[in-house]
């Protein structure tokens, strides 16, 4: 018997995905974000994210380095101000909900 999927083992993979940005990490990254993983989670997609998170190492590290300083979201951020974000933006909270269970709903 397996224990249930969490919102706490996708925090997971993306960190261990910003530790190793490999294909392989970067297939079960994408594979949690995506809601049709056959469509979206293609081997060359996962190469493609792979290749250009490795072009930027320091991203990577300035990642992984400001975890224990609370990243991804720093505490010195005021989420008063996340509405005020004018660029498309990513961002991955805990669940204000029940957690969702790992099967996804179908789409009508």
């Amino acid at each position: 018997m397996s224990l249930p999927h969490s919102e706490v083992d996708d925090l997971k993979v993306l960190i261990e995905t910003y530790r190793d940005a490999g294909p392989e990490n970067m297939r079960r990254l994408v594979e949690i974000m995506v809601y049709d993983r056959a469509r979206f989670a293609t081997p060359e997609l996962c190469q493609a994210r792979s290749d250009a998170a490795l072009a930027r190492p320091e991203h990577l590290r300035n990642y992984v380095e400001g975890l224990p300083k609370g990243s991804p979201l720093p505490k010195w951020v005021d989420p008063e101000l996340l509405p005020t974000i004018q660029v498309p933006t990513l961002l991955i909270h805990p669940p204000v909900s029940p957690p969702r269970t790992h099967s996804r709903p179908a789409r009508p």
